[in-house]
């Protein structure tokens, strides 16, 4: 995923996602000692967390402020955002034998 942010202080942004299966994976977490006004452009985010899923349905992306609701310097505007699956059509690992044995190895 690939978001912008414009934010007067990047170290209060939290971004979480959630898959259409209900899966939620917090992306980007509070940074007290973050205190850049470039907010996020254009920043790339991968994660393993919705591996398995299907990936077909409705995406939710979740963006905070770790500042209180009365202070205006936390607020941000969430500008752009493109979410790209990858994966494969079949599970890689179904019925090969080879990794399935070298994984029960390990």
């Amino acid at each position: 995923m690939v978001v912008t942010v414009e934010h007067s202080r990047r170290g209060l942004i939290s971004l979480s996602l959630t898959s259409p299966s209900g899966t939620t994976v917090q992306l980007l977490h509070p940074r007290k000692n973050d205190d850049s006004a470039d907010g996020l452009q254009e920043w790339p985010f991968v994660s393993v967390g919705h591996w398995g899923e299907n990936p077909h349905g409705t995406w939710k992306l979740e963006a905070t402020s770790a500042g209180s609701s009365k202070d205006i310097k936390a607020a941000g505007v969430l500008k752009f955002v493109r979410l790209t699956a990858h994966g494969t059509r079949q599970d890689p690992l179904k019925d090969n034998a080879f990794i399935i044995d070298f994984l029960a190895a390990a």
